[in-house]
């Protein structure tokens, strides 16, 4: 039949450890013991993906979950048994198992891999005697071996136990739970809209900023006032003496992970190290690195709103030429994407920052999100103001039907756009005739934001300058002043991990300003240069 995907949750007697998780034992089967009874539950935040739940009151529920901050687990960690879509689910789909049969329970982390990964429980570690008290026995284990056979007994809306098969005795928990604390009250409404002052008109533009030959885009940024604060890119260095790794990518084949650095100092990718550790074999993006001192690396497998997991993309699936040697994009699908929630130095509230981003325009979809930028520092939507983003595509549904109604027949593309939460603007409103859709094969995209105000600047980034699609206040409508900004960092869905968008990525990069337009120009100058496409 079709597999069913579940988060792994039972409800019986334990006692939280510190960290507020219950330990697993094997013990002896108890007809309708609450603490080995287990059932399906969906888990947050994606609302397909279910767990194996065990419950003790409609507060304390409690599911299988991975332990480690890794995001990508091996064999040998440790499962334990913690609250449901808690707090560890923003960051790893840890809580996420599929029962493809009745004797598994395959991790959806690691389920791309040859060898997938299963919930086990080590024999030699559990109560042999029968007894109640036996040491922890949830392990990360093959789905092959004898640690992983279990007699499942749960199916759809009906719970029951789950019986290791090598020793006959029943997945439980142990102890007594205190009850749970009630969840945090939500954000509650957002604040009005604070009417903004008439924005003074835009100084001339300053000289053109002195840019070495060697200069790369976040050497620029720097040199006018607006050091990076993220920089990203699968293609080039975005600093002239960068020399370290641009991405890391995993051979599917034996889950090796190998660090994909430039071939010289400020230079391009060094394809052929990828084409050489992946060849007979796919492999998949698992982070794409930050070059700035910040750290602000994104990192994939991180739980879906729409997919249970969004998985890194394809490393090999869109190769181009830049600057006369071949190098890949970053191809995104649905389900795919990366995220940061702990990001050092991007800005918050309505602090000022400016982005720019490098994105394919023949790749988009009209669905959300295909974005790169700062958004909330969960998996969530805190409402409007809470992101500033760059978004590229035609997802034009939540608009209002006047606005819709006035887009030109012969509009045909994505269109670039602020995503603020809850809405994604072209300018002041949902539509903005002076910002028709992006019809470059590599875009250049500029969003840049402070009190009272935003920008968004386009051009094509093989050739030509950049224009200005709108420059003014926020829109006005509903309450995206002042902005709530939480420093998060996305890049391919939606600060919620809506991830039913298409794109590609080649580069981009954030400052914690608001950009001048010398430097914003002086990019763009840099970007042709590297010569996209050719």
């Amino acid at each position: 039949g079709i597999p069913t995907m579940i988060p792994f949750a039972f409800w019986g007697m334990v006692v939280l450890a510190a960290d507020g998780t219950m330990p697993i034992t094997l013990s002896k089967c108890i007809p309708g013991a609450a603490n080995q009874t287990f059932g399906t539950k969906t888990v947050p935040p994606n609302v397909n993906a279910l767990g194996v739940s065990v419950q003790f009151s409609s507060l304390i529920e409690f599911c299988l979950e991975i332990t480690g901050s890794d995001s990508l687990p091996t064999a040998g960690l440790a499962v334990v048994l913690a609250p449901c879509g808690g707090n560890p689910m923003n960051h790893r789909a840890n809580q996420y198992w599929q029962v493809a049969n009745t004797t598994t329970l395959t991790s959806l982390q690691v389920t791309d891999t040859a060898s997938p990964l299963c919930f086990g429980a080590n024999p030699t570690t559990g109560s042999e005697s029968g007894t109640a008290s036996g040491s922890l026995a949830g392990v990360l284990a093959a789905c092959s071996s004898a640690a992983a056979q279990f007699n499942i007994g749960f199916s759809g809306a009906t719970r029951g136990a789950v019986i290791h098969q090598p020793t006959g005795l029943c997945v439980t928990a142990s102890g007594t739970p205190p009850p749970l604390p009630p969840p945090p009250p939500g954000p509650g409404p957002n604040p009005p809209n604070t009417p903004c002052s008439p924005l003074p008109p835009a100084p001339p533009p300053g000289p053109p900023i002195p840019v070495a030959p060697t200069d790369c885009p976040c050497d620029i940024l720097a040199s006018s006032g607006s050091p990076c604060v993220a920089a990203h890119s699968t293609v080039r260095a975005l600093y002239a003496k960068y020399s370290g790794p641009l991405y890391t990518v995993k051979r599917v084949s034996d889950f090796t992970l190998l660090n994909i650095s430039v071939g010289s100092q400020g230079g391009l990718a060094n394809a052929s190290a990828q084409d050489f550790f992946c060849r007979g074999t796919e492999c998949t993006v698992e982070a794409i690195i930050d070059q700035s001192p910040h750290g602000n690396t994104l990192r994939a497998n991180h739980p879906g709103r729409h997919y249970p997991v969004d998985r890194g993309v394809n490393a090999s699936a869109h190769p181009i030429m830049v600057g006369g040697r071949r190098v890949y994009g970053a191809w995104f699908d649905e389900g795919m994407g990366y995220r940061n929630d702990a990001t050092n130095g991007l800005a918050v509230g309505d602090e000022a920052q400016s982005m720019y981003a490098i994105l394919g325009g023949s790749h988009y979809s009209d669905e959300c999100c295909f974005d790169y930028g700062n958004a909330e520092s969960h998996i969530g939507d805190n409402g409007a103001g809470t992101m500033e983003a760059i978004y590229l595509g035609n997802c034009t549904n939540w608009w209002p039907k006047e606005a819709r109604a006035k887009i030109p027949e012969s509009w045909s593309g994505p269109i670039f756009m602020a995503d603020l939460e809850d809405g994604m603007f072209a300018g002041n409103d949902s539509f903005n005739p002076g910002n028709p859709p992006i019809n470059y094969e590599f875009a250049s995209l500029h969003l840049k934001g402070r009190h009272c105000e935003m920008s968004l600047k386009a051009g094509d980034a093989a050739t030509g300058l950049l224009t200005t699609r709108y420059d003014g206040g926020r829109p006005t409508h509903a309450d995206w002043n002042p902005m709530r900004k939480q420093g998060g960092l996305i890049l391919g869905t939606g600060g919620d991990n809506s991830d039913r968008g298409r794109g590609i990525f080649y580069e981009g990069a954030m400052t914690a300003t608001y950009t001048s337009a010398a430097a914003d120009d002086a990019v763009q100058a840099n970007i042709i240069a590297a010569r996209y496409g050719q």
